[in-house]
């Protein structure tokens, strides 16, 4: 059976919240002197809002 479209789309959306938060983690120390603790706060919330958008949206070619 084929998923809806926005389950696919949530999925997806996850996964590039997630890749966003590598990338934030990578370059922390330039961006701590930049932002200072507000750069811990993106990266938290960038992890945080990739697990949730993954948790709505299942993998789209996951059987049931």
């Amino acid at each position: 059976m084929e998923r809806p479209e926005k389950e696919r789309l949530l999925h997806w959306m996850g996964i590039g919240c997630l890749a966003l938060s590598v990338l934030v983690l990578f370059m922390i120390g330039p961006l701590w002197e930049r932002l200072g603790v507000w750069s811990m706060v993106l990266w938290v919330a960038l992890g945080g809002a990739g697990m949730l958008l993954l948790q709505k949206g299942p993998p789209p070619d996951v059987p049931d």
